[in-house]
């Protein structure tokens, strides 16, 4: 990845097949952006699970929501070429990775 860690990053997101679902995310970092990413997949299994208490997943499991996501895409800042650049699902994937690596895999 190399991508500066620190750059805005907008995130673009469609819950669903229904066009209404699109929508986006600002962060002002990469990292932040894969930590806001994590959080609505965290939401979702609190939304589906509301009874209970924990949740645990594995990277398998973010991964395989990532899969599902009808459409989701990352718009990185790059600040030598002063465009953004877009990020795939595999892509994205890595970043994801690295974040929760980062956070000594505690979400």
């Amino acid at each position: 990845m190399s991508a500066p860690k620190d750059t805005h990053t907008i995130l673009l997101f469609q819950q669903d097949q229904a066009a209404s679902s699109r929508t986006f995310y600002d962060f002002p970092s990469l990292k932040s952006a894969a930590g806001g990413l994590t959080q609505i997949f965290e939401n979702q299994l609190r939304e589906f699970n509301p009874d209970r208490k924990e949740l645990t997943y594995n990277m398998a499991d973010l991964y395989e929501y990532i899969d599902r996501v009808p459409d989701l895409s990352m718009l990185v800042f790059d600040p030598h070429t002063k465009q953004y650049r877009p990020f795939t699902k595999a892509m994205i994937k890595d970043v994801l990775l690295e974040f929760v690596t980062s956070q000594g895999g505690r979400r």
